[in-house]
């Protein structure tokens, strides 16, 4: 007698040659923006940026672990969106301790305010030349247009 064959109750599972790399980046990145995004209306809302930073990263960081595939990407993205928006708001705050100048007392003198900027007075009076030159040339044209101009008599 021949040996029957046996029969397999199920298929063998076909490997499939799917690329998901682009869909996982897709996802990281929606995700990061929806994230910055939801960081932006919260401190525009009035929400103070550092807690919203951190409400951002942990809200993405708690999500990225409860959920699957794509959307845990996803989540990922907003957590890390967070945690830039948190780095930036250090940064910020690193660069206002930094500039502890101490004001300036202006004292007004026959009641105008001196200018007191980075540029100084060389490039000020450099502009003011320039303006007045730029209105000599723009009386010029006003009274070079009467030429131009026809006149009509009515009888």
């Amino acid at each position: 007698m021949a040996a029957r064959k046996r029969r397999r109750t199920t298929a063998p599972a076909r490997r499939r040659k799917t690329n998901t790399g682009p869909k996982n980046v897709a996802a990281f990145i929606l995700g990061g923006a929806a994230g910055a995004m939801a960081g932006g209306l919260l401190v525009r809302s009035g929400v103070s940026p550092t807690t919203a930073a951190v409400g951002v990263t942990v809200a993405g960081a708690g999500a990225s672990l409860g959920l699957r595939k794509s959307a845990q990407l996803a989540a990922g993205g907003a957590a890390a969106a967070g945690a830039g928006q948190l780095a930036a708001v250090w940064l910020n705050k690193q660069a206002q301790k930094n500039q502890t100048k101490q004001p300036k007392i202006v004292v007004k003198k026959n009641g105008v305010q001196p200018r007191q900027d980075a540029f100084g007075d060389d490039i000020h009076a450099a502009f003011d030349r320039a303006r007045e030159e730029l209105s000599m040339h723009d009386e010029a044209a006003a009274f070079g247009d009467y030429d131009d101009e026809e006149v009509i008599t009515v009888n």
